[in-house]
């Protein structure tokens, strides 16, 4: 873990390093560890526009929910700021919900 609290499922996440994340994940990392930001590692993946990492992180059944401490973005919000459909379409078929971020701003509505 490192300054911003990022455990090494958040660093391969951003990176895009599927197998690393696969195996993490296998060994009992936690999927919805966020770091001092409450950034998870699925929000990372879908800002980063790593598809198979996004892919691998929801069969693993995470929050959908966590959104990030000062703009309460959640992974749609990051998905769609990153112009990442593929990932955005993903994220919606796993239940995610479109909330207002703190300027109120919707994912679909205002970043698609």
């Amino acid at each position: 873990m490192n300054i911003c609290r990022d455990t090494p499922l958040l660093i391969a996440s951003r990176r895009g390093f599927l197998d690393i994340v696969k195996e993490l994940i296998r060994q009992g990392a936690d999927v919805n560890a966020v770091n001092n930001h409450n950034v998870s590692s699925l929000c990372l993946s879908a800002l980063m526009g790593h598809e198979p990492v996004v892919m691998c992180l929801l069969e693993a059944n995470p929050d959908l929910s966590i959104a990030e401490s000062t703009s309460n973005r959640t992974a749609l919000h990051f998905a769609a700021m990153g112009g990442n459909e593929s990932i955005f379409a993903a994220l919606l078929q796993h239940g995610a919900k479109d909330s207002p971020d703190a300027e109120g701003k919707f994912a679909l509505k205002d970043f698609v």
